[in-house]
């Protein structure tokens, strides 16, 4: 690579690209970045259902999060396998198969889950909690005793506020 003068400022991504082509490491790393660019190879719908969990010398594993999902996607197996080898760098050495296996447990923190809307303590929770801290003399230990409360009266009015309505008849 040709030294340019110090007070020339650089692009990182022209340098990064001379060090992957001069150390060939250009192909293998496009096979690598199928992970990063799963969501766009696959449909939204597919991708938010299934993440890439390794990708080995030839084969791409990929979690599905239900069984549904696994036998659709499994009938698109050979459409996806197209599109994961145009991804590739010229020359990369593609891909031949894609395994599906199920895993539920792990797609909860990938969906968007709305959170929670934090409700503000009222007059007469801050009482109570001014009550249960009054004995208290150590500030360390009040401390810790007042946030203890203040999560847990929250918690119970989220709970409280997601449960429908009860009726008494």
């Amino acid at each position: 690579m040709e030294r340019q003068p110090l007070h020339t400022p650089v692009n990182a991504g022209v340098v990064l690209n001379k060090i992957l082509d001069k150390y060939g490491l250009r192909k293998s790393l496009s096979r690598h970045q199928i992970l990063s660019l799963w969501p766009k190879i696959a449909s939204p719908p597919i991708a938010r259902h299934t993440r890439i969990e390794r990708v080995t010398e030839n084969v791409i594993h990929i979690a599905v999060d239900s069984s549904v999902w696994m036998n659709e996607i499994a009938a698109l197996k050979q459409v996806l396998l197209a599109k994961i080898n145009e991804c590739l760098a010229p020359g990369a050495h593609g891909f031949e198969d894609i395994r599906f296996a199920q895993r539920s447990w792990g797609f909860h923190a990938a969906k968007e889950v709305s959170k929670p809307v934090e409700h503000i303590l009222d007059e007469r929770d801050r009482r109570s909690i001014r009550a249960i801290l009054e004995p208290l003399e150590r500030e360390d230990i009040k401390s810790v005793v007042k946030r203890l409360i203040e999560k847990d009266l929250k918690l119970k009015k989220r709970r409280n506020a997601a449960r429908p309505n009860d009726t008494l008849d």
